[in-house]
């Protein structure tokens, strides 16, 4: 039975992970759905949008082969490169999202018989004969060399990006404009580690309000992205500092004496 597939991309090699965080990143991918869909876990009803998994530390281990300690390490490596964020938490599971989820996916218009009619004028049913599936691995290869560094693929900014910020009233969900703004504005941070770190601590707080929720989380970047920059430029001055060498007694001698206006050129 035929149950679909997600892309992988060869970029994902220049991500740094090892070989278990790249096991459980497909394992991620594999269990995402594939559209909102409805299940079950423990007897809770649980509804999944497109690109989001449920996720139970002990099943996971045990299907991987891992033990608790390497499962939650490769999970954290996930969260902290921003390619899975926490959604929803409850006491025996978690829902994550996929980042940027439809790269990873095949356009519905891709999908289909893999034979076009067989009527027709000869142009229209020469391509037609193609199917669809060449026009899937062409925009594969686009969009690979878009991973790569080739010309940008265009991304909805009202999309959800995976990132949610808690308040006293629910949720705010973060779009991909806004991520884009704060990693150009705050350069010095590590957004996607920073957003993760703060949807986890207003999860458990629930000190802010929806009103000011924007403007605090916005804040809270600015103010990070300002101790980030002045711990960089000491860090700077440091190596600065220790790459000049003392001088000899020989060089100091020579140096005071072309002070005192005695050399002669």
């Amino acid at each position: 039975m035929n149950r679909g597939f997600v892309k992988v991309w060869r970029k994902t090699r220049d991500t740094g992970l090892n070989c278990v965080q790249l096991g459980l990143w497909t394992s991620c991918l594999l269990e995402s759905a594939h559209k909102p869909r409805t299940v079950f876990v423990a007897s809770q009803q649980v509804e999944l949008q497109a690109g989001q998994f449920v996720f139970g530390r002990s099943e996971w281990a045990r299907r991987l082969g891992l033990s608790d300690k390497t499962l939650r390490s490769a999970l954290a490596a996930l969260i902290k490169r921003g390619m899975i964020s926490a959604s929803t938490r409850a006491s025996k599971f978690t829902v994550y999202s996929v980042v940027n989820w439809a790269l990873y996916q095949v356009c519905e218009q891709c999908e289909g018989p893999a034979e076009g009619p067989t009527t027709g004028p000869a142009e229209g049913q020469q391509r037609a004969s193609r199917g669809p599936h060449i026009k899937n691995l062409e925009n594969v290869k686009n969009e690979e060399k878009n991973i790569s560094g080739g010309p940008a693929v265009p991304i909805d900014p009202k999309a959800f990006s995976g990132f949610v910020i808690y308040h006293q009233d629910g949720e705010m969900r973060i779009n991909n404009r806004d991520l884009e703004s704060w990693k150009s504005a705050y350069s010095h941070l590590d957004i996607p580690a920073q957003l993760q770190a703060l949807s986890d601590w207003t999860r458990e707080t629930r000190e802010w309000t929806k009103k000011d929720a924007f403007h605090r989380t916005s804040a809270t970047l600015k103010l990070r992205d300002e101790r980030a920059r002045i711990l960089a430029e000491e860090k700077r001055r440091d190596e600065a500092r220790q790459d000049k060498k003392p001088m000899t007694l020989e060089e100091r001698k020579r140096a005071e004496w072309l002070a005192s206006g005695q050399a002669v050129n």
